[in-house]
């Protein structure tokens, strides 16, 4: 599905997303003004993903070097394993505060790009105004983890994304 979604992904802003699968969901993606910039960034990032799909257990280092800086410095720092061990075992409530407004770790949000975690897959996007992007995916079912779309969308500029 690679290939397909990475044309998808640099030519499917007018693909008609009213196809009869069912297996496509809609996201309202909201901005500030700034949609076309969101929309360019997050395809930038994916595309560099996509096309080290078959990579990644790259070195998290290479990671670094492949996607843009300004999306490296958007994720947070990556944990110790006593930080990890630390964190594992605090309740949930104190995980969430702890996190809450902080980016994902880079190490986290690849893993959900790998092919055994993954369940989305672009389809088509629409700029509909300055403030809004309409981004359609492809699913494998319902529910789905979509945390790393989200987060490639916060981290590209967006303020919320949310499932229609």
């Amino acid at each position: 599905m690679n290939n397909d979604e990475i044309y998808r992904l640099i030519n499917g802003d007018n693909l008609d997303d009213n196809t009869n699968s069912n297996m496509l969901t809609v996201f309202v993606v909201k901005c500030d003004g700034n949609s076309f910039e969101v929309l360019s960034k997050c395809k930038e990032v994916l595309k560099i993903v996509l096309e080290h799909n078959e990579n990644l257990e790259l070195p998290l280092d290479e990671w670094r070097k492949l996607l843009p800086k300004w999306f490296v410095k958007k994720c947070s720092k990556e944990r110790t394993k006593e930080e990890i061990d630390k964190y594992s075992k605090l309740p949930i409530e104190e995980r969430k505060k702890i996190t809450e407004g902080k980016g994902w770790v880079l190490s986290n949000w690849l893993y959900w790009f790998e092919p055994d975690q993954r369940e989305w897959y672009w389809w088509s996007s629409k700029i509909v105004d300055n403030n809004t992007i309409k981004l359609v995916v492809a699913i494998e079912g319902w529910p789905f983890p979509w945390g790393a779309l989200e987060w490639l969308c916060i981290a590209c500029g967006a303020i919320d994304i949310e499932e229609q």
